[in-house]
């Protein structure tokens, strides 16, 4: 997390343990006996992925404490590789770890829930006809993740569809 210090005309910024990559803003007020300032910060993490294999490295040393595997290695025997466990943030060290639709439910249509992180997007697809081809249609796209079962409806009434849902870096 990041942690914000000032005693008289000094201040430190500190960000302990590796950020996600991503843009951050913060806003800093003062408030003294000469009145009130404010300043606004923004700080940008980069991914950091010295062997180049599309992993961040600091992912890498949290779940292996080195950066010696490759993406397609599958560590955890669950036939995802690490670069697929990535993606969709499971831990790769864990079989029992891994991105599926959790739950099915018809209700006022159909509901179609998925273990989300907050660090994901998610889009959920629908195949129409399963006899007929191979043509998905999107549901629904972009839906920022919870860190919960994550909830995205199809109101169709139609008699038949499969589902596939999707995971999407920010």
């Amino acid at each position: 997390g990041a942690v914000f210090n000032a005693t008289n005309d000094n201040g430190t910024f500190t960000w302990t343990g590796a950020a996600p990559a991503g843009v951050y803003t913060s806003s800093f007020h003062a408030v003294d006996n000469d009145g009130m300032d404010s300043e606004t910060i923004t700080i940008t993490v980069e991914n950091n992925d010295s062997n180049g294999n599309g992993i961040p490295d600091d992912w890498e040393q949290r779940y292996f404490g080195n950066l010696t595997n490759t993406a397609a290695d599958d560590n955890d025997g669950d036939r995802s590789s690490n670069l697929d466990e990535y993606i969709v943030d499971t831990n790769p060290t864990n079989a029992a770890s891994f991105f599926a639709i959790e739950s099915f439910a018809r209700t006022a249509g159909r509901e179609v829930q998925i273990l989300s992180t907050n660090s994901r997007y998610y889009s959920v697809d629908y195949l129409p006809d399963m006899i007929a081809g191979d043509t998905w249609s999107n549901l629904q796209s972009g839906v920022a993740g919870s860190n919960g079962l994550l909830s995205i409806m199809d109101t169709n009434e139609a008699v038949r569809r499969m589902y596939r849902a999707r995971v999407n870096l920010p």
